[in-house]
């Protein structure tokens, strides 16, 4: 197998792909050239519709593919931006190869990330937790349970008693404390300003989360 087939069959992790990928030219130029000519020039091409790939941003993207999965993916090793860089190379690889056996696990993980987040348990102080939780449970098999661990196990790290946790207006800010997430106490509207408060567990410190509509 070359390399794009590894990563695409789980021969090897998405962090090694991503290495090779920032510093290899020939993985580099294996990628730019994936989509053949007769599709590249070709809108009409069954490839676009079929795998539901836009084909104007790969043309605004010069016609090369490895620009147009940069352009979506910042090669950060997050599992959504792992999903992002998988996904197109997926699409067109499994369109002219259907034979191989692919590895949904980007797909898998991200899906159990967005249980586990559910709009609330995310911020930028507090997303490699949620994404441990997520690859830790992923040793389970069946995903009804795991997506009961990453539930249960989200709750307690995130310290939730009475099932309170915020209603955040704009996107997700939990903050984090000096050795966990910090707890949700409650939160105040004040005319277009919502404050939300949270608690440390371990040293009492306190911090106050403004977002306004």
């Amino acid at each position: 197998m070359n390399t794009i087939e590894e990563m695409l069959t789980g021969q090897i992790e998405m962090s090694e792909f991503i290495a090779l990928l920032k510093s290899d030219p020939t993985l580099q130029n294996e990628i730019r050239n994936l989509v053949p000519p007769e599709a590249a020039h070709n809108r009409s091409h069954p490839l676009w519709e079929q795998q539901r790939i836009s084909y104007m941003a790969f043309q605004d993207c010069g016609y090369d593919f490895l620009r147009f999965v940069c352009r979506f993916s910042r090669l950060d090793g997050s599992l959504g931006q792992n999903l992002n860089l998988w996904s197109p190379i997926y699409k067109v690889y499994s369109y002219y190869h259907p034979e191989l056996p692919y590895t949904m696990i980007c797909h898998d993980m991200f899906d159990l990330y967005l249980d586990a987040a559910r709009d609330c348990f995310e911020g930028p102080e507090v997303v490699s937790i949620v994404e441990k939780i997520v690859k830790d449970a992923m040793e389970i098999k069946t995903k009804g349970k795991r997506r009961q661990r990453v539930k249960e196990e989200v709750e307690r790290v995130f310290h939730v008693t009475d099932k309170k946790r915020p209603r955040w207006i704009q996107g997700a800010e939990w903050p984090m404390g000096v050795n966990s997430p910090m707890k949700y106490i409650s939160q105040k509207r004040t005319g277009e300003l919502v404050e939300y408060f949270f608690e440390d567990v371990d040293t009492g410190a306190c911090r106050t989360v403004e977002q306004f509509y």
